[in-house]
């Protein structure tokens, strides 16, 4: 998988590259010093349109993230698995990138949460529906 590293001059940019590359991925190290907006992911000095790509889906993804986990929480009701389909929406994003160029990465983003959360929410109702396990009541103190 070709992978653009940004800010790959940096300590922790080449280590990231390094590693990698160590598991086999083909990797490009942009950075500011060499003509990319990091936020935009517009690399002047490239004209390989994978790489300008793969550079603006973390810009467009954090620039959509409160809206993402906005989304997931109100279906789920839980801040800390919302969170959680958000991280993955992230990896299904960049696997759907790969395939074909994601043009408008809010919708999609906000498309694949809402379906994740809704996935979750299915499966958890099934799990506690299946449960077999003894029912133990909620000790709750009383004042």
């Amino acid at each position: 998988m070709k992978i653009a590293v940004g800010g790959g001059t940096g300590v922790a940019g080449r280590w990231t590259a390094e590693a990698l590359r160590a598991d086999g991925h083909e990797v490009l190290v942009i950075s500011r010093s060499a003509g990319a907006d990091l936020v935009t992911g517009v690399v002047r000095a490239r004209g390989d349109r994978r790489v300008v790509v793969a550079a603006r889906l973390p810009g467009a993804v954090g620039q959509a993230r409160p809206r993402l986990v906005r989304v997931a929480y109100a279906i789920i009701g839980s801040h800390g698995e919302a969170e959680d389909v958000v991280a993955e929406c992230w990896f299904r994003l960049v696997a759907a990138d790969q395939a074909e160029p994601v043009r408008d990465v809010e919708a999609w983003a906000v498309v694949a949460v809402s379906r994740m959360a809704l996935d979750l929410l299915r499966s958890a109702r099934v799990r506690r529906e299946r449960y077999v396990g003894p029912w133990l009541p909620v000790r709750r103190r009383v004042h």
